[in-house]
């Protein structure tokens, strides 16, 4: 079974009191757009609110099963507690409605209130035993909390006892101020928060404190296996590492990895610092800049055939093994 672990889709708002969080319009252009909270966000893909465009465009890319997330311009960890947690219920609970007729074809991550930690446990393992869904997508911080932080450690601790597989996201970027043109929140930014999340889990002991977490860092890790030999050099050097035990480059073949980072060579790089075992497919379906045809993607990299399937399907089946028994 080929698996894209990265997937997104956007449940149909049906009630009218979210409208504001996510609409579509059509435009004096005759294109449908997509409204967040008032402000038009860009062009609308079909794929991302219908479950039948999706299957088109797997059968197209030779794709057997795709996790599906929201787009993480719906996280809204930014709302009040309780709109918060009313609104992952309700993407939650329409997500599982929309795709549960399509047996394997989809399989659901979570969207969590993780402004209320205490709130996110509890969707997190309703989910995970009502749906099957096989875990969640978070942000690469909460609302400027780092994912080392004390306050975090319940929500690892039970994604840890679930086996759910948590999907590392960046939404709200660091840095702002200076990548407001030229899409460079997106091609800088997003690699960039990825990494800080990255560092902040290895430096905070995040996998000596919960050794069995399935964690996937988006768009191949951003910049952090290219940051591994600085981050050593610190440690040999730095005080704020002495702490770990090993180099810090041992800790990153503790995460998993998706594909999309549109160079074989780089994710060949990336391989061969994480190890290929934790390689799995991802798309970032339906956006501009995922890679919506990974499977031709991998048949270029300068690996062994077996290699390649281990990237494009049995890394993921493996991970994955006891939520698709479930299923």
């Amino acid at each position: 079974m080929i698996i894209d672990v990265h997937g997104h889709y956007m449940p149909i708002i049906k009630k009218a009191n979210y409208e504001n969080l996510f609409k579509t319009i059509k435009a004096d252009d005759g294109l449908d757009y997509m409204q967040i909270k008032g402000k038009i966000l860009g062009k609308l893909d079909e794929g991302l609110i219908s479950i039948e465009r999706q299957i088109e465009d797997l059968d197209k890319a030779g794709i057997d099963c795709r996790a599906l997330c929201i787009p993480p311009f719906a996280f809204n960890y930014e709302l009040s507690e309780k709109k918060s947690i009313e609104w992952s219920i309700f993407l939650n609970d329409q997500m599982f409605e929309d795709i549960k007729e399509y047996g394997e074809r989809f399989i659901g991550l979570a969207n969590l209130p993780m402004n209320s930690v205490s709130e996110a446990c509890k969707e997190l393992e309703r989910t995970v035993r009502d749906y099957g869904f096989v875990g969640a997508q978070i942000a690469t911080n909460i609302n400027g909390i780092e994912l080392d932080d004390e306050s975090l450690y319940p929500f690892w601790e039970k994604a840890e006892n679930l086996g759910a597989f948590i999907l590392l996201h960046p939404h709200y970027t660091t840095g702002k101020e200076r990548f407001t043109d030229l899409h460079l929140r997106n091609i800088i930014g997003n690699p960039l928060d990825t990494a800080i999340a990255g560092i902040r889990i290895i430096a905070g002991e995040i996998f000596r404190r919960f050794p069995n977490l399935k964690i996937c860092l988006s768009h191949s890790g951003g910049y952090l296996p290219l940051a591994a030999s600085r981050l050593d050099h610190a440690y040999e050097v730095r005080p704020e590492y002495s702490h770990l035990d090993s180099a810090p480059s041992t800790y990153l073949s503790r995460f998993y990895y998706d594909t999309i980072i549109h160079d074989m060579d780089a994710l060949k790089y990336i391989i061969s610092k994480v190890g290929i075992d934790r390689i799995v497919l991802g798309t970032d379906y339906p956006f501009d800049m995922g890679d919506l045809n990974p499977v031709a993607s991998i048949k270029k990299l300068d690996v062994t055939d077996n290699e390649k399937r281990k990237i494009i399907s049995s890394n993921a089946e493996l991970m994955l093994k006891k939520a698709l028994e479930v299923r």
